[in-house]
């Protein structure tokens, strides 16, 4: 994230004329994302409610607590300050004050007769009390008071505090602490598993494909919505052990390591990717999750071809693979002509000069193409050329080893019984 004050990051952009929403993935990776904290869980803030009710007007003294100094009540700011951040346009307040004090006791007493099930309700309205309660572990209320009519009639106000109502900056001191302080984040859970920033990600990405269109989404939708996510998320998870493994392993600055050795922990890694899947709760099932399973299957074997790669560029013997070959080659053809010199044997000698002319502007022109980058068609060609006839001798060589060493054991057994 780019340095200087806090500001809100639009992440949905609504567009009119279709009736759809598009999330701006980008802007969601800059902020959950961010190295140190993608890996941990994420406790979330959720302001809803209708307009003009004071959403953005909270939110902002939120970004205040935590952008600033929080002892001494001095996040708040000084008197003449404007209130930055989120657009804000009225404010709304709990009017009601002669039946419930103002505060979280107030407000508990209030919650407590909303959600209170009667005989007399309607069994619809019953569960969905009841369903409240069994949805959150925590379930509490906190009424503001009304932040003074400056604030809820004046054209001119731009939320400085000297506008404000004594009474709602008094309240507002406690509310913002109590969400925000450290030791009163909850961290968010889904299915009983807590939801790290770069689960959260994955949860965004499901439910947007199911706000499309002008009908809200059916309950059984919004299900499969969080099944998809919760396993995007464990995938995700198991993926990014598998990468910081083996970046431990091969990456960076670190050495060249054997492609055998590469492959066993590759295998090692891989198996604790997959038991790390399986052991994070899922939903769906098992045959849900299966997809899900082969989806990480196959990441994690590309992530091994590419980390192969990455390898295979810091051995410096393969760099000099090519043109160690064609030098072998002149040297070979070299003696090769000279040989057929001193036979007598011209044409054989011309032959071999004609070849040794055609692999040195070979070895010229790979070279070239190393120094300035361009034509890497044409070295790719030179390359497995030159691997091709490696490839050939080094198998002639291992048989002809083979050869020698039968006729080795061959002989020893035929003179046993002497």
């Amino acid at each position: 994230m780019a340095d200087g004050p806090p500001k809100p990051v639009q992440i949905v952009y609504l567009h009119k004329e279709d009736h759809t929403f598009e999330l701006d993935t980008e802007a969601l990776e800059r902020v959950l994302l961010q190295n140190g904290i993608r890996d941990l869980d994420v406790a979330v803030v959720s302001i809803a409610g209708a307009l003009r009710k004071g959403k953005s007007f909270l939110l902002d003294f939120m970004l205040r607590y935590m952008s600033r100094d929080k002892e001494a009540d001095l996040w708040l700011g000084s008197e003449d300050e404007p209130l930055t951040g989120f657009s804000w346009r009225g404010v709304r307040d709990w009017s009601c004050p002669h039946e419930y004090d103002y505060g979280l006791r107030g407000g508990m007493q209030f919650l407590e007769t909303r959600l209170k099930v009667k005989e007399q309700q309607h069994e619809e309205i019953q569960n969905v009390r009841k369903h409240i309660h069994s949805c959150f572990s925590t379930v509490s209320c906190f009424l503001l008071p009304h932040p003074g009519l400056k604030v809820a009639t004046s054209q001119h106000f731009r939320g400085q505090l000297c506008d404000i109502a004594e009474e709602f900056k008094n309240q507002l001191k406690i509310l913002v602490p109590l969400l925000l302080k450290p030791e009163n984040l909850i961290e968010k859970e889904i299915n009983g598993s807590k939801v790290t920033c770069q689960g959260l990600l994955e949860y965004f990405k499901a439910y947007i494909k199911i706000y499309q269109g002008e009908d809200l989404p059916h309950p059984k939708s919004m299900l499969q919505a969080t099944a998809e996510a919760n396993n995007l998320a464990a995938v995700a998870s198991a993926k990014d052990l598998y990468y910081k493994s083996m970046v431990q392993m091969c990456g960076g600055d670190h050495p060249y390591v054997s492609p055998q050795i590469l492959e066993e922990v590759h295998i090692q890694f891989v198996q604790k990717s997959m038991e790390h899947f399986h052991f994070i709760k899922k939903m769906g099932g098992r045959d849900f999750s299966l997809r899900y399973q082969n989806q990480l299957e196959h990441q994690l074997a590309e992530l091994y071809e590419n980390f192969l790669k990455h390898n295979q560029g810091k051995n410096i013997f393969s760099t000099f693979t090519t043109p160690a070959v064609l030098f072998v080659l002149v040297t070979v053809l070299y003696l090769l002509s000279s040989l057929s010199g001193l036979l007598g044997v011209s044409l054989l000698a011309q032959l071999c000069n004609f070849f040794i002319g055609i692999v040195v502007i070979t070895l010229f022109i790979w070279t070239y193409i190393l120094y300035i980058g361009e034509y890497q068609n044409l070295g790719a060609f030179i390359d497995h050329g030159a691997n091709f006839l490696l490839k050939q001798a080094t198998s002639r060589m291992n048989a002809i080893k083979t050869i020698s060493v039968s006729q080795r054991y061959g002989l020893s057994y035929r003179r046993g019984p002497f």
